[in-house]
């Protein structure tokens, strides 16, 4: 699997609580702010996995990480997840828009974490304390 590492914590924690054991590579977060580079990480990574004889390669970003993320992967003979962002995969499409009927935005601790309180500030998220 190829993933997004914004929810790498919750993943890792939720694939071990369940006995599951996946070679996953992580891909920094915040990659889908540039659309242009998170396509050209994903052919890399995809090569490279394919270098190495893996024919079964899915990736963990949602629809949305791309705008067309569903022609990318169809080309690329890839698995994509069917929900649209991380959030929508974690909780579901309906969770999450039941969450955000009142404008809540719903993110993750590690989404905080990684581009909220990172030393930097993240990929020009404001840094400091929430």
């Amino acid at each position: 699997m190829i993933a997004c590492g914004i929810y790498q914590d919750e993943l890792e924690h939720v694939l071990a609580a369940n006995g599951c054991h996946r070679e996953i590579v992580w891909l920094d977060a915040g990659l889908d702010n540039n659309l242009e580079m998170l396509e050209a990480k994903l052919d890399e990574v995809i090569a490279r996995q394919r270098d190495d004889g893996k024919t079964d390669v899915r990736l963990m970003f949602g629809c949305s990480c791309l705008p067309h993320m569903a022609d990318f992967a169809k080309n690329r003979q890839v698995a994509v997840m069917p929900a649209k962002n991380c959030i929508a995969a974690m909780i579901g499409d309906g969770r999450k828009l039941e969450l955000e009927k009142d404008k809540t935005m719903v993110v993750t601790p590690a989404w905080v974490r990684k581009m909220w309180l990172a030393p930097d500030g993240g990929d020009g998220a404001p840094s400091g304390q929430l």
